[in-house]
């Protein structure tokens, strides 16, 4: 809540209850409102209906809201603290938003870029398009590889403008136009994508949630292993995986020194929505990312009890090695962890090549 700014969430199990709770509510309002000598700007105030149900126009307009006989009407999509948020959750809008920025800026850089040297490029970087790219990442930036396709577009561009790199090159014989592989140039200039940005973003707020650094109400909303369970990697629990462990026979599991420490419990989601939140993927990615980093520290240290800088900075390092593995002018799919860790815990034998004689 803020000076000129509120925003009230009435909650309920069907709509005709959560109608009910809104008119005893919106006279409330007015009470206080009359009371208090305020006004209330009630042709900018409006109402979104959120719901996992497929909703018919039947009785989705027909509330009927009001306020001292002013309606109320109802909106598809609010800008809510800079993020744009629609009445299904899928932040595709303000994905859509971020990338049309970025990509608006990067042009900015291709045209500016000769008036600066690579360290002040990379600082504007920092500021005119690394900012947008984490900001309430963990909350917009969780569903699918897909859905960030075209921010990661606008990402590759900006990186080549402060690169000094080319957008595209024309071939001289077959006059087609491509664009050259930006892999290469993240690892010189040690960026994260924008996928990897989102796991830092997400993993550091974990770690206040671990070390009750974050508000109480949001640490009640995970259940912690203080210290953290060690088992035996190929024990590992199996959430979202392609494979099954009917799949995979006992005698082709590689077995593993390494351990795996359990710091959340992973909650059992019902909904393919919910396995792209917070709730599910922070603690899935906290337990395994966290397990593999410390496994490759000295033993004299112990990662969940870093400061939330030293964490960060150490989280950066490790993606940094993840992204740049494999062929230089390739993204492949273990550059992006996030998506592959459900599927990446087990190695069979299968998948490594039998060597020469």
């Amino acid at each position: 809540m803020y000076a000129d700014d509120a925003n009230i969430i009435v909650t309920g199990t069907d709509i005709e209850s959560i109608k009910a709770k809104i008119s005893m509510l919106l006279t409330k309002l007015s009470d206080w409102v009359n009371k208090n000598s305020l006004k209330l700007n009630v042709k900018k105030t409006h109402y979104m209906i959120f719901s996992n149900l497929n909703r018919s126009k039947d009785y989705e307009y027909n509330f009927n809201l009001k306020i001292n006989s002013e309606p109320i009407y109802q909106s598809h999509k609010e800008r809510f603290l800079g993020v744009i948020m629609d009445d299904k959750l899928s932040w595709s809008e303000h994905r859509a938003a971020i990338g049309m920025k970025v990509s608006r800026n990067a042009g900015i850089f291709f045209r500016a870029r000769h008036m600066f040297n690579i360290p002040t490029l990379k600082t504007l970087y920092y500021s005119f398009i690394q900012s947008h790219l984490v900001y309430c990442c963990s909350i917009w930036g969780t569903g699918s590889k897909n859905s960030l396709r075209s921010i990661f577009v606008a990402q590759k561009k900006a990186v080549r403008a402060i690169s000094f790199t080319k957008l595209y090159s024309k071939d001289d014989t077959t006059h087609e136009y491509s664009y050259g592989h930006t892999k290469s140039l993240f690892k010189s200039l040690e960026l994260l994508t924008v996928h990897n940005l989102i796991l830092v973003q997400l993993l550091s707020q974990m770690h206040k949630i671990y070390n009750f650094l974050a508000p109480t109400y949001t640490r009640s909303m995970f259940v912690a292993h203080q210290p953290p369970i060690p088992k035996q990697s190929h024990e590992l629990h199996w959430p979202d995986s392609t494979l099954t462990k009917k799949d995979i026979k006992s005698e082709n599991i590689i077995q593993s020194n390494e351990v795996d420490y359990k710091y959340f419990d992973i909650p059992t989601c019902r909904l393919a929505k919910q396995r792209q939140s917070v709730v599910y993927l922070g603690p899935l990615l906290y337990n395994y990312t966290c397990s593999k980093v410390q496994n490759n520290i000295d033993d004299r240290y112990t990662l969940h009890k870093f400061s939330p800088k030293s964490f960060s900075f150490n989280i950066k390092r490790h993606l940094l090695t993840i992204q740049a593995l494999g062929l230089p002018d390739q993204w492949e799919a273990h550059n992006t962890p996030m998506y592959t860790t459900s599927t990446s815990m087990i190695i069979t034998r299968s998948q490594i090549a039998p060597e020469k004689p």
